[in-house]
């Protein structure tokens, strides 16, 4: 069987998934019940992926088109890019930023003002709720950044 794009980035998932459970096996086991779930779903969706190819017995394309290395690329690099801004500009303006640079990145329509200003709201209305639940409710310590 020829490795298509997909299993290539299921294949890259698992490492990822491998690498950071290398970085989080020596912490707290308190302070790793989160990682580790995120953990478990990802392989588990990866699983996933692989025993759909194997029971169809084809490649999965997308409708003959070449798979989407450079938006695959893409947010594997703005996720790393998000993983260290935090630190910098703060947890709810790097999510803001990540949130709004990869659904435009990612998207199949035009960027007009109108498409930006309604991903832009939803970014805002995600960092709301992220505040709610993790500042409010949970009351956990994130990343403050110099805007904070």
């Amino acid at each position: 069987m020829r490795f298509s794009g997909e299993w290539i980035v299921v294949i890259i998932m698992f490492i990822v998934c491998a690498f950071f459970y290398a970085l989080i096996s020596a912490a707290d086991p308190r302070s790793t019940q989160f990682p580790l779930l995120m953990l478990v779903l990802m392989l588990s969706i990866g699983a996933l992926k692989i025993i759909a190819q194997i029971l169809e017995k084809k490649q999965l394309t997308n409708g003959g088109e070449r798979y989407p290395f450079f938006r695959v690329s893409f947010i594997i690099a703005a996720i790393a890019l998000y993983i260290v801004a935090m630190d910098y500009i703060g947890f709810y303006t790097a999510s803001f930023v990540f949130f709004l640079a990869s659904t435009l990145a990612l998207q199949n329509v035009p960027h007009t003002p109108r498409v930006i200003a309604m991903r832009a709201g939803l970014g805002l209305t995600l960092c709301a709720s992220l505040y709610l639940l993790f500042t409010v409710l949970l009351k956990v310590q994130i990343p403050k950044g110099i805007f904070m």
